[in-house]
C-alpha cells in the first residue's frame, strides 16, 4: 500500500512540475510573483519550479528507492 502512495505522490510532483515547466507565467501568477520584460525570471521559474520537480519525481519512480521518496 505504501508503494502505491509513494508512486502517486511522485506522479503528483511530476504533474505540478510540468505546470512550472510548461506554463511559467501561470505559475508565477499563482505564486503571487510579477513578470517583467526580461525572460530571465521565467527561465529561473521553469528551472526551479518546473524541471527540478519533474526530475525529482522521475528519479523516485525510476529508482524506486525509499531514500528517493523520502526526498519528496
Amino acid at each position: 500500500m505504501i508503494q502505491i502512495i509513494d508512486v502517486l505522490i511522485a506522479l503528483l510532483t511530476i504533474g505540478l512540475g510540468l505546470f512550472g515547466l510548461i506554463s511559467p507565467r501561470y505559475t508565477a501568477r499563482v505564486l503571487d510573483m510579477k513578470t517583467t520584460d526580461s525572460t530571465m525570471g521565467l527561465s529561473e521559474l521553469r528551472a526551479s519550479a518546473g524541471g527540478l520537480f519533474v526530475a525529482m519525481g522521475v528519479v523516485c519512480i525510476w529508482t524506486g528507492a525509499p531514500w528517493a521518496y523520502a526526498m519528496l
